[in-house]
């Protein structure tokens, strides 16, 4: 087993399924995969029902399209793709991204099978997406397609929600964006409403209205939703398993073979202190106290603590577990999970 690595815990995982699974039973619950990458897992969603799927790249709806026959491809389409999109859509029911009239053009004239294309719209996250605002945009998408290019929805990602410091943050965004959906939903009658963050997905009660509903994070969670007060540690199914490969008392401070390449460099501050990951007890899985990731470079993971005790006791050799940031990155970069019994779960990238 090459140190440092990503374990999984596939009874949070399915527990962490079941409860959002039957939080949608009345809506289109479509599971954004970009977060777990993995066809094992995929099957995992199989179990509770769920046979449509969102992804992030054209790679990745052709990884799972060998399980899942029903894609949206949730990034705006690039016209480079246009052979493999022909060559996927004669297998899958296969759903793109628009948010240029150029894109639908080139649909119009290159598609050799039926696609279905959803309008992006952006939320107040200013990422990508059409101002919802602006009706004469909105309008000429909607009708620019033909019978093999078929317009069939809204979809937006609240992304902003990842930014909230409370619950009521997020219930708040979650409720404008709500309200911008519905404006669209009342003029194109027909339209599937799409919506998809995990902080909104875990926590807000009331998405009447809402068609289909898209997170993604959920199936691991991580610090910054703990962050946010969406999940707790015991919800957290991945971590990093680092070994401590050097410390100085002297500055409080350990060092863990486990770098960016491992964990990504996304951080959350919390009293102006930058925070990569939080260190953790795996013999009990209990929280290491007054201590925190403060630094990564490639390799190295620095581990700043006032936990005395600990610090004195840590031995080089040590493993540490650590909660990332964000696991979607941390799962993309390290390309592969160990279960609890130590087996090898597919992934992506071990392709």
């Amino acid at each position: 087993m090459d140190y440092p690595f990503l374990r999984v815990d596939l009874d949070k995982v399915r527990s962490n399924i079941r409860l959002m699974v039957d939080k949608f039973s009345d809506k289109i619950f479509r599971p954004h995969f970009k977060t777990h990458q993995s066809l094992f897992i995929g099957k995992i969603f199989k179990e509770f029902g769920v046979d449509k799927i969102t992804v992030s790249s054209l790679r990745m709806a052709e990884y799972f399209a060998e399980d899942f026959k029903d894609i949206t491809i949730a990034i705006p389409f690039n016209i480079l793709d246009m052979e493999r999109i022909n060559l996927l859509s004669d297998e899958i029911v296969l759903n793109l991204l628009i948010t240029d009239i150029s894109q639908i053009d080139f649909l119009v004239k290159n598609s050799k099978r039926a696609l279905n294309y959803f309008i992006e719209i952006d939320n107040g996250y200013h990422r990508t997406g059409i101002d919802y605002r602006d009706t004469r945009t909105i309008d000429k998408l909607v009708n620019s397609g033909n019978e093999n290019v078929k317009f069939v929805g809204f979809l937006t990602h609240a992304g902003n929600t990842y930014g909230a410091k409370t619950i009521e943050s997020v219930i708040t965004i979650s409720e404008d964006t709500n309200k911008i959906m519905f404006k669209l939903k009342e003029k194109y009658v027909n339209s599937i409403i799409s919506i998809g963050d995990t902080p909104s997905a875990s926590v807000v009660e009331n998405f009447h209205g809402i068609d289909e509903l898209r997170p993604g994070n959920f199936v691991f969670y991580d610090i910054m939703q703990k962050n946010i007060g969406v999940c707790d540690y015991s919800d957290i199914s991945v971590w990093m398993e680092a070994p401590v490969i050097s410390r100085s008392l002297e500055r409080n401070e350990i060092v863990v073979h486990c770098g960016a390449v491992h964990l990504s460099k996304d951080f959350f501050e919390r009293r102006g202190r930058k925070i990569f990951g939080t260190p953790f007890n795996l013999s009990d899985m209990t929280i290491i106290e007054k201590s925190y990731v403060k630094s990564l470079s490639q390799e190295h993971g620095i581990i700043y603590t006032e936990n005395e005790e600990w610090l004195r006791n840590v031995k080089i050799g040590d493993l540490i577990g650590i909660y990332p940031v964000h696991s979607c990155l941390t799962a993309d970069a390290i390309g592969e999970y160990i279960d609890k019994n130590g087996n090898l779960i597919d992934h992506m990238k071990g392709r």
